[in-house]
């Protein structure tokens, strides 16, 4: 998966959706990367994302109503378990970076 700062490369491009950079970006930021996201964003993609994590869940009760829609193929043999547990890591690193974006932009 690309950096953050990649990622917001890529999107200045027009190589990735609005919704692609957000959800990609809430899955690898870090406590490391963070301030430097935050600072090397450019202005105007920083108010789009504080508008985003305004939309997303900030409590316990708010998570576990949160519905996630993935497309995904998986290699032959891949058992259900595998893919449950894909799919939870996932949604446990969204959290994860929501989180940490939400508390470090003060939203």
């Amino acid at each position: 998966m690309p950096t953050p700062h990649r990622l917001i490369a890529l999107y200045e491009q027009g190589l990735v959706t609005q919704a692609e950079l957000f959800l990609s970006l809430a899955l690898e930021v870090t406590e490391e990367n963070v301030t430097g996201l935050i600072s090397a964003a450019p202005a105007a993609l920083l108010e789009k994302l504080r508008a985003y994590l305004d939309g997303c869940p900030r409590t316990e009760e708010d998570w576990v109503q949160l519905r996630m829609f993935v497309i995904r193929t998986w290699a032959p043999g891949t058992s259900v378990e595998q893919i449950q547990d894909a799919l939870a890591e996932e949604r446990s690193l969204h959290r994860r970076g929501v989180e940490l974006l939400q508390a470090t932009l003060g939203g």
